[in-house]
């Protein structure tokens, strides 16, 4: 049965009618008939955990990473780090020839070279994938609405808030409080982003203009990765503004003013994995097993 389902969608896939109907459970009986494969899970993330379940349900191979891991063959093996995690040249030297990994920006060129040529491991950046990027950020958004409720005991609805940043994040933040009831203005560099900011927010402002209407918000959310508020600009904000930081680091910014000048400022980071894990994890776990499948072809 899983020989006749495997000719039939190899063909289909040539001509490129498969990649978007293939069904889940579809899916990981392909690949589990053409390659086996193992998973090799960093379960110090929650979603990871959430990943070794559902594959392990789904009659995958799994095995938790640990140190002392011993692999007894190449190119089965598939590599789950945590988002956050770092791969040194330790690591990569002990990873079996021609395995596959999972990770974000997850090592330097050296440990890239190392990875690549020596060990002909395939590296996939989680956040390639468009798709998962758009869902991770609407699940980030999700949890800027119940951080911002938890730290100013306000609704969202009547607040007026600034989104510095027009990107994935800052599209779906400010779609979010919109449709919430919150007055929302949007700050972007790219000129080409101001005809779709009426999808998303009720006014769009350059950068160039940001230090004159810092004064009107009742909450700032940052998405630029760079320090974006630093002292004068955090000095011009209402008394009880609420700043919230959502930028990679060094992020975008300055907490020891924002201490100094008493405002109430919160860097939040990794929003999905602390806010909803198990829906985080789905949406990565649907993303590798596409991106294995495309592989294995």
């Amino acid at each position: 049965m899983i020989k006749s389902l495997v000719a039939k969608y190899k063909t289909l896939f040539v001509f490129g009618a498969v990649r978007q109907s293939l069904k889940p459970f579809l899916l990981h009986n392909i690949i589990l008939y053409m390659s086996n494969p193992t998973f090799v899970i960093d379960c110090d993330d929650k979603r990871n955990e959430y990943i070794y379940a559902m594959l392990e349900k789904r009659g995958f191979g799994v095995i938790k990473m640990a140190f002392d891991n011993i692999f007894d063959a190449e190119g089965r093996y598939i590599f789950l780090f945590a988002p956050a995690a770092r791969i040194t040249i330790e690591t990569a030297e002990r990873l079996p020839k021609g395995s596959k990994i999972f990770c974000t920006d997850c090592c330097n060129n050296e440990v890239k070279r190392k990875l690549k040529k020596e060990r002909r491991v395939s590296v996939f950046n989680y956040f390639d994938d468009e798709n998962l990027a758009v869902r991770n950020a609407m699940l980030t958004a999700e949890g800027v609405l119940a951080k911002i409720i938890i730290e100013t005991d306000r609704s969202i609805a009547g607040l007026n808030v600034l989104v510095l940043g027009g990107g994935r994040v800052g599209k779906c933040v400010a779609a979010s409080l919109r449709n919430n009831g919150s007055s929302v203005s949007i700050v972007t560099r790219r000129a080409d982003e101001y005809a779709l900011i009426p999808l998303f927010a009720d006014v769009a402002y350059s950068f160039e203009e940001v230090d004159k209407i810092l004064h009107s918000f009742d909450v700032i959310i940052n998405t630029v990765p760079s320090k974006i508020l630093n002292k004068k600009r955090l000095s011009l904000l209402k008394k009880h503004c609420f700043v919230l930081d959502l930028a990679s680091k060094p992020g975008g910014v300055d907490s020891d003013a924002a201490s100094k000048l008493r405002i109430n400022a919160a860097a939040y980071l990794n929003v999905p994995g602390k806010i909803a894990p198990k829906s985080a994890a789905e949406i990565l776990l649907d993303s590798i097993l596409k991106r294995v499948f495309v592989e294995i072809q």
